[in-house]
C-alpha cells in the first residue's frame, strides 16, 4: 500500500470516528467534511455560546486542526460554516447586546431553541442546539436525519406524522412565512437610489480613517477578498468597512471623492431587522447591477439538479432559501459558496435572485 493510501485509510477511519463522536448517522456526501465541520461547531456552540463570534472560531480551529490538510482554507472554513450554521436557525447572531459580567460587545452568539419547519411536501428541516450539546431527539428520529452541509433534514412521505411526533417531543414548530423572509423585487437603481437619499439626509460628514472599500465589479473576474482595497483616488459611492476600537470593524455606505470620505452612512439602518453585512452586500450587487455588471453565478449539472457556483457572499435571506432548498457546500478549490439545487427548483430560484438581488446565471452546460 501507497503512502497516499496508507493516507486515505487513516483519513476515513479519523471521519468514522467522529461521526459516531458527534451523533451523525450518516453524510450522505462524498466530501463530510462540511457535514462533520458544523458538526463540531454545533457541539462547541451547545457549550461555550453566549459568546462572541471570534471565540467560536478560535475554539474550531483547535478542534479541527486535523482538517488543515484536508482543505485550503481551514479558517475560511470555520468562518463559512458559522454563517451557514446561522442561516440554517441553529445559532442567532444579535448585535449590541449586553452579557452579565461582561462589556457590552457589538455580536454575540447564541443557540438556537431546538425546533423544525416543513420546508417541503416531503421534508422537514430541523434546527437548533441544546445547552451542553444534550441529545434532544430520540435515536429512533436520529436515524432519519440527512446532512448536507449545516443542514438537517427527515424526508418522509407523511411529514403531518414527523412533524407531530416532534411537537410531541418539545419541538418548537416554526411556519414557512416566518422562516422565510421576504421583500418585495425592485430595480437596482431604484434600490440604490433610497439609499443615496437617506445618505445625503442622515449620513456623517468627515472622513473615515484607515478605511477600506468594496471595489467595483468590472469586465475582469475578481474575487470578493480581491475586491477590498484602499479609497486610493476613488470617487463615487462604495461600501466601505472601517476599524472601532474593540470589535468588528463597521459597515458604511460611503460618498468617496478623490480617495477622502465625504459623508458616511453606518450600516445598517436601524429600522431594518438585518445584519450589516447583509445590507451592505445586497447594496453591492445593487451598485454593481446598476453600473452594467452585474455579478454572476454558476450553474452546472450535479447528479440529478444542479450546482450553483457564488463568488460573492449572498445575504442571509438568500443563504437560507437556498440551503432549504438544497443545501449548501465549500468549493474544493477554495474560497466562494456552492449550493446543490433540485432539477424542479432551478427556474423559480434564478428568477428570485435576479428578481431580489439582481444576480445573472451562467451556464457551463446547456440545462436543457
Amino acid at each position: 500500500m501507497n503512502n497516499a493510501s496508507i493516507l486515505e485509510v487513516d483519513r476515513d477511519t479519523a471521519f468514522e470516528r467522529m461521526r459516531i463522536d458527534l451523533r451523525v448517522n450518516s453524510t450522505n456526501q462524498t466530501d463530510p467534511v462540511p457535514v462533520l465541520c458544523a458538526a463540531v461547531l454545533r457541539r462547541l456552540a451547545g457549550f461555550m455560546c453566549p459568546c462572541p463570534p471570534f471565540a467560536l472560531i478560535k475554539a474550531g480551529k483547535r478542534s479541527l486542526a486535523q482538517f488543515e490538510q484536508m482543505v485550503d482554507d481551514l479558517d475560511y472554513l470555520i468562518e463559512e460554516t458559522i454563517e451557514d450554521l446561522v442561516a440554517c436557525g441553529d445559532l442567532l447572531e444579535l448585535s449590541r447586546v449586553v452579557i452579565a459580567g461582561a462589556e457590552d460587545k457589538p455580536t454575540w452568539l447564541f443557540c438556537a431553541l431546538p425546533s423544525f419547519v416543513e420546508r417541503q411536501s416531503s421534508r422537514v428541516y430541523l434546527f437548533g442546539v441544546a445547552p451542553d450539546d444534550a441529545s434532544f431527539l430520540p435515536g429512533e428520529i436520529r436515524e432519519k436525519i440527512q446532512y448536507r452541509g449545516a443542514t438537517r433534514y427527515i424526508e418522509a412521505t407523511d411529514t403531518a406524522k414527523v412533524c407531530a411526533m416532534l411537537r410531541s417531543i418539545g419541538l418548537r414548530s416554526v411556519a414557512n412565512s416566518a422562516w422565510l423572509t421576504h421583500h418585495q423585487p425592485e430595480n437596482p437603481t431604484t434600490f440604490v437610489d433610497r439609499f443615496i437619499r437617506r445618505l445625503a439626509r442622515h449620513g456623517s460628514a468627515g472622513d473615515l480613517p484607515d478605511l477600506n472599500i468594496l471595489s467595483h465589479l468590472d469586465a475582469s473576474s475578481i474575487s470578493y477578498r480581491g475586491r477590498w482595497t484602499s479609497p486610493g483616488a476613488s470617487t463615487g459611492l462604495f461600501i466601505g468597512r472601517a476599524p472601532q476600537p474593540y470589535g468588528e470593524p463597521r459597515w458604511y455606505l460611503c460618498d468617496i471623492q478623490n480617495g477622502q470620505t465625504v459623508r458616511s452612512l453606518l450600516l445598517p439602518l436601524p429600522e431594518l431587522a438585518m445584519r450589516a453585512c447583509d445590507q451592505a452586500w445586497q447594496i453591492q450587487l445593487a451598485i454593481d447591477a446598476r453600473n452594467g455588471n452585474p455579478d454572476i453565478y454558476r450553474v452546472a449539472l450535479e447528479d440529478d439538479g444542479y450546482r450553483l457556483d457564488f463568488m460573492f457572499p449572498l445575504p442571509m435571506a438568500a443563504r437560507r432559501r437556498l440551503n432549504f432548498l438544497g443545501g449548501g457546500w465549500r468549493p474544493k478549490n477554495g474560497g466562494g459558496l456552492s449550493f446543490y439545487l433540485p432539477a424542479s427548483q432551478l427556474d423559480e430560484e434564478k428568477t428570485f435572485l435576479e428578481l431580489h438581488y439582481w444576480l445573472h446565471a451562467s451556464f457551463t452546460k446547456d440545462p436543457q
